[in-house]
């Protein structure tokens, strides 16, 4: 029964990128996710993503930075809110789901932003993309990802692989925060203000 209502859901389910990904998004939609669920979310450049010589030879842990985020609340993800730094600080941030000040973030990790953009994707999606399994659903280029992209773009979008993708201002370099509660996380923060030690 359970089958038939997924393969029920994928049908009804546009193509493209958009559609559904994985049995976590099933059963998401169905309601029937019970206790403690997460989804494992990948923050990095979108470039690498969509250049998949580039990303089979990376090394993960240097090109992106993972969380564990509630499933009930993959949806914020794709929410993001950008906000600019100080004048005189060139550069931005991107706040998702439960706003606090930034001490009260802890830092996962840093990754690069060479393309001027940050995005984030489903691990067992990336993993598919790197191992060349996602051969039934084409990657944009990165000219016809650029544009596709605009600040009035709804993520996710059906032609790409991402939750959500936007702008870094200034920044080759971008942190990582999740913002938590009871050992859960609320909020999650993605900022251009980096140490740039992440190769």
């Amino acid at each position: 029964m359970l089958c038939q209502a997924v393969r029920s859901i994928s049908r009804a389910t546009p193509a493209g990128f958009a559609g559904l990904w994985n049995l976590s998004d099933s059963l998401q939609m169905l309601g029937l996710y019970k206790g403690d669920a997460h989804a494992e979310v990948y923050a990095i450049d979108p470039r690498t993503v969509l250049r998949p010589s580039e990303l089979e030879g990376a090394q993960l842990d240097k090109v992106a930075a993972l969380i564990r985020v509630p499933v009930e609340s993959v949806s914020k993800l794709s929410k993001g809110v950008s906000e600019l730094a100080d004048m005189d600080e060139p550069g931005n941030a991107w706040y998702f789901g439960q706003r606090a000040e930034i001490f009260d973030y802890k830092l996962v990790g840093e990754f690069p932003t060479k393309s001027g953009f940050a995005a984030f994707i489903y691990r067992e999606v990336l993993e598919k993309i790197r191992q060349g399994e996602a051969t039934n659903k084409k990657l944009p280029t990165w000219e016809e990802f650029l544009a596709l992209t605009s600040d009035q773009v709804t993520w996710p979008h059906r032609k790409t692989p991402f939750l959500f993708a936007g702008r870094m201002v200034e920044a080759s370099m971008a942190a990582l925060y999740t913002l938590e509660k009871d050992g859960r996380v609320t909020g999650v923060l993605i900022s251009s203000e980096s140490s740039g030690d992440v190769e």
